[in-house]
């Protein structure tokens, strides 16, 4: 139903940067993307600071993200909604029901999708102990786990290549 040339995700409780978007348009504009988060600010149900969590940068990095664990915090996601629409890709069409955000992830990358994320803080993600991601637990962890050993089967060559090369300047995260 959006009607703009992007899809910006979050979720009610959680709280976008002033520059959010922004800077994720900046950067899908300059580097190309199909979907761009960034860095953030997990906090607690008051609203206080828990962690700062860094997210890796660039596609490759965060393909080698894909090999273990989501590229991004999941409300913090701006996609381009044509290339949704270009390969008919929507969140709950697969058997994946619980790590749907992931699912969603690799299938946009064998689509071809651009990923990478802002290089600065954007986001704060609220971390709620009834929150569905705490409720659904383990059929999320069971879930992910044939997600990545899928998505490691059909990209092992191109894990390795991106594993042999040299990066400059990377984040903890990374």
């Amino acid at each position: 139903r959006a009607k703009g040339e992007y899809i910006a995700r979050m979720d009610s409780d959680d709280i976008s940067l002033p520059e959010r978007f922004q800077k994720q348009l900046n950067l899908m504009e300059q580097e190309n993307l199909d979907i761009c988060g960034g860095h953030f600010l997990s906090i607690n149900s008051l609203g206080e600071s828990i962690s700062l969590n860094l997210t890796p940068r660039g596609h490759e990095l965060c393909t080698l993200s894909l090999v273990s664990k989501v590229p991004f915090a999941h409300p913090s996601v701006m996609i381009k909604k044509s290339f949704l629409k270009n390969n008919d890709l929507k969140y709950g069409q697969s058997i994946n029901q619980k790590a749907e955000d992931l699912d969603l992830w690799i299938r946009i990358h064998q689509k071809g999708g651009k990923f990478s994320n802002v290089n600065e803080l954007i986001f704060k993600y609220r971390i709620i102990e009834n929150s569905l991601s705490k409720l659904n637990n383990i059929k999320i962890k069971q879930e992910t786990k044939i997600i990545i050993k899928n998505f490691l089967k059909k990209n092992k060559t191109y894990v390795k290549n991106i594993l042999n090369k040299k990066f400059n300047n990377l984040n903890t995260e990374e």
